[in-house]
Formats: C-alpha cells, structure tokens, sequence
C-alpha cells in the first residue's frame, strides 16, 4: 500500500497540534480515481493532484466523527490508528475505478487540503457501479 502525508496535510497539523486545544471534530473521507492503485500524490502535491469521485451520481464525502478513531497501536515500523468501518452512501450512478481514500478537513467535493491520502491495502482498483456500496476503514501510519 502507498500512502503519504502531503505537506499541506502535514502544514494543517502543526498549525493545530501546537496551537490549539481543541481539534477538529470531524474529518471527512473522500474517494480518489487517480492517481492508480499502487501511487499517491507527492508529499509536494494536493487536492489539485487527487481525482475525486464527482457527478450526481449519489456520492459525497464520509464523515468521520473523533470518536470513530481508535488508540494507537504499533504498525511494522511504526505507529498507526485505525477508524471503524466507513461506508459511503450507495451509488446511483457509475462512479468509476476507486484507488484509494483521502482525508480532509472540509467536506465539499474537490475542495481543501488533503490531509492524507492512501492506497487501498491490496493495491487494487475498486470499481464502483450503479447500486454498489463502498465501505472503508481508514488506518493513518507514521512510520519511524
């Protein structure tokens, strides 16, 4: 699996993590189309990079409470936390070939940065069809 924290992710955190007491209470996960199955975006790159799954076709971002995540636990070589299982509303239109989820801090389609972006672990596309429904359970790792 890739993934990556871009640096407008990474920006996002530290301007957060030290300045503020209060964290976001929700994140929203979107699904990309490109780049492919196995790359994600350079750690340079953004939202401009991503191709989200757009069009009336049923889908918008998934809302992801604070309260979703987990703790912590340790991850090969390093450390990652895991949220419950995700789904997406089902699809009433084609939605395309999926590779993999993003996190963002606004839930507008196409908009804000990407916080952190990631392959699906079995580094395959996901096509999604009329009257499918996808459900992820996102994990973010730090590696050490």
């Amino acid at each position: 699996m890739a993934e990556v924290w871009p640096q407008e992710g990474l920006d996002y955190l530290l301007s957060i993590v030290p300045r503020s007491s209060q964290p976001p209470s929700y994140l929203w996960m979107g699904l990309f189309t490109s780049p492919g199955a196995t790359v994600v975006i350079a750690p340079t790159e953004g939202m401009a990079q991503l191709s989200e799954v757009v069009g009336s076709f049923g889908y918008v971002r998934a809302t992801i409470s604070a309260t979703f995540w987990g703790a912590p636990t340790f991850y090969a070589s390093g450390r990652q936390i895991t949220a419950t299982l995700v789904a997406f509303p089902t699809a009433d239109g084609v939605w395309g070939s999926v590779n993999g989820f993003f996190l963002s801090a606004t839930s507008g389609p196409s908009r804000g940065a990407v916080l952190f972006a990631a392959n699906f672990d079995d580094n395959t596309q996901l096509p999604i069809a009329t009257f499918d429904r996808v459900s992820v359970q996102p994990a973010i790792k730090f590696g050490y």
